[in-house]
């Protein structure tokens, strides 16, 4: 997959609904691109696990911290966190390496409950859900947006642009040096 569509996930709300079983979509109740770091803060339903499988759903806020496009940082409601770090490995691909923060258990035991397992599984699970769309997206595909996401997602695609370098402009040294060697061979 490609790094971009890590971290794209950022700014999409919709694909909670339909990748990530929330009952709606969220709503983004904060966006801060600062030089090499984006800030998200989002609202949205979602559902808590317990070790039995079900759970009730509640009013969530996410806060979602790029550094570059290489690290992220989620930060949600019931105090866990998770860290991501992404590798380009070519110009298509990366590497995703994950951490899963839980808030200790109330016992201060370092054996997880019931409660902390599900919440692990769950996502784990989230993250499978993300890979099935990232391993089969083509580069350069435009997304489908819903209109709240337009904004959002331009805010980010500008801010992404200074990580790559600016395409050549036209009459650019290349098509010039491309010149001078057909005038050579002539």
């Amino acid at each position: 997959m490609h790094i971009d569509f890590v971290t794209e996930n950022t700014v999409d709300m919709s694909h909670f609904k339909f990748v990530h079983e929330t009952p709606e979509m969220g709503s983004i109740l904060e966006l801060d691109p600062v030089d090499h770091r984006f800030h998200v803060r989002f609202s949205m339903p979602m559902k808590l696990y317990g070790p039995d499988g079900g759970g009730e759903v509640v009013d969530a806020v996410t806060e979602v911290t790029n550094w570059g496009l290489g690290l992220i940082l989620a930060r949600f409601t019931d105090g866990a966190s998770l860290i991501q770090a992404q590798t380009p490995i070519d110009d298509t691909r990366c590497e995703l390496m994950l951490t899963m923060v839980l808030p200790r258990n109330v016992s201060g035991s370092d054996t997880p409950t019931g409660e902390q397992l599900a919440r692990f599984k769950m996502a784990c699970r989230q993250v499978e859900n993300d890979m099935v769309i990232w391993t089969h997206r083509r580069a350069g595909a435009q997304a489908h947006l819903v209109a709240e996401e337009i904004a959002p997602f331009k805010t980010f695609m500008k801010w992404k642009r200074q990580f790559y370098p600016a395409p050549p402009a036209v009459g650019s040294q290349t098509q010039r040096a491309s010149r001078s060697e057909s005038e050579v061979k002539s």
